[in-house]
């Protein structure tokens, strides 16, 4: 982990994180950050050299904390001598959020695509001020989830959205976006569907309620926008290369 200065770009130091993993081949593979408070989390995949593909097990994600005023890891668990990670329960950890009505954070891991391995994979509570997971909401193998969950959105006070891949061969997988309730744990509605083998690699909530679906069609690959609200697809902005990460950027006006 690289610590830059916000405005010069210089670097100020490193946080080494392969301590951390406990895959065979030591790599931590991070994959996403988040603030909450004083700490930042960083969360590690902590997949071998082959991504454990062909593996019939794979190690469980890891949340490094590390205190930002410091710049020193935290230790998540005082009961062992070792400096630990948040050890969690799903595995490959791909999207973090924090939600301030709850105040917990979301985490969503992915599992194993390669042997379908969707019961892997789920969406787990951590709780910020103990440092430790209390669940996890849902899994992959759910019958209303059935598939990879790869990403969360999240407003508060309102329902969360999950993008979900279902991979039904080698050759063949579908993506879609699905509504739910965090606080209770349910199930809502599927409220998008790519078109089969189109990939959905990015959702974003903005702070008025769209929520923006990167959708990687081949025949028209594009930015699909949401209402949560009216429940309703405003617009669908057409781009050229096909979309893959989104952002939110405020510029203050």
């Amino acid at each position: 982990m690289l610590i830059v200065h916000p405005t010069r770009g210089t670097a100020l130091g490193k946080i080494p994180l392969s301590r951390f993993a406990s895959n065979p081949d030591q790599l931590p593979r991070p994959a996403a950050m988040l603030r909450a408070g004083d700490h930042a989390f960083i969360a590690l995949q902590n997949l071998d050299a082959f991504y454990n593909w062909g593996a019939n097990d794979m190690e469980t994600g890891r949340l490094v904390v590390v205190n930002v005023n410091t710049d020193q890891v935290v230790d998540a668990d005082t009961a062992t001598p070792e400096l630990d990670p948040i050890v969690l329960e799903t595995r490959n950890p791909l999207a973090l959020v924090y939600d301030p009505v709850s105040d917990r954070i979301y985490v969503a891991s992915a599992g194993l695509f390669v042997r379908y391995h969707p019961e892997w994979s789920g969406v787990e509570v951590v709780n910020p001020h103990t440092l430790k997971p209390e669940g996890v909401l849902f899994r992959g193998d759910d019958p209303d989830i059935n598939g990879n969950i790869e990403d969360l959105a999240v407003l508060p006070d309102q329902p969360a959205y999950l993008l979900v891949t279902t991979f039904t061969s080698e050759q063949r997988f579908d993506s879609k976006v699905l509504q739910v309730n965090l606080a209770l744990g349910t199930f809502l509605a599927t409220v998008y569907t790519a078109a089969p083998n189109s990939m959905i690699s990015d959702i974003v909530m903005d702070p008025q309620g769209l929520l923006l679906i990167a959708d990687r069609w081949s025949e028209r690959p594009g930015l699909v926008i949401y209402d949560t609200v009216t429940r309703e697809f405003p617009a669908t902005i057409s781009l050229e290369p096909a979309p893959f990460a989104l952002a939110l950027w405020n510029r203050g006006i």
